[in-house]
């Protein structure tokens, strides 16, 4: 299970919808008289909410991973400018997400943007703050940055997230 969980989760969502239309379909109608009964629209309606929200559910994350690998593929060609378009429509459809701001980073990063890499990553952070690997990557770019200071704290905070890491207590400042 913990190989791909790209077609795990769409394969629970389908057997959840299957289940939901069955519910709301005329499998469960009573058969009087040859002909099933209509359900009332007070029953369908909120089942039908149910399954369009199931369906929102897993659509979203769905498109974000497909966004976030082609900006990945543009980058890994050279096509910044690709690379950068699909990761900012990653963020359009999950704003609340820290993986687009990651992946924005990461391009303008390619792309010696250094100070804009910055701003993404922070923002990443700020939308998940339990994410040490956030850290390692704003670490980096303080790095390149020059900002030592920043560096040391985005380290201090990631050996505090992931205490158990042998590459970041390598990294341990004295």
């Amino acid at each position: 299970a913990s190989i791909d969980w790209t077609w795990h989760v769409p394969a629970v969502a389908a057997i959840a919808m299957l289940a939901v239309g069955l519910l709301a379909g005329p499998a469960t109608a009573a058969v009087r008289g040859g002909a099933p009964e209509r359900p009332r629209i007070a029953l369908r309606a909120p089942l039908m909410l149910a399954a369009w929200l199931a369906i929102l559910a897993q659509a979203i994350p769905y498109l974000v991973d497909n966004e976030l690998a082609a900006s990945q593929r543009a980058a890994a060609r050279g096509d910044l400018a690709g690379a950068q378009e699909r990761a900012a429509s990653a963020r359009a459809i999950q704003p609340w997400a820290s993986s687009p701001y990651l992946q924005l980073a990461l391009v303008r990063e390619e792309a010696g943007d250094v100070r804009g890499a910055r701003r993404y990553a922070q923002e990443a952070i700020e939308r998940d703050r339990s994410d040490w690997r956030l850290r390692v990557v704003a670490a980096r770019l303080a790095v390149k940055a020059g900002d030592l200071g920043a560096a040391r704290e985005a380290l201090r905070e990631a050996r505090r997230l992931n205490p158990r890491s042998p590459a970041l207590r390598a990294t341990r400042d004295g």
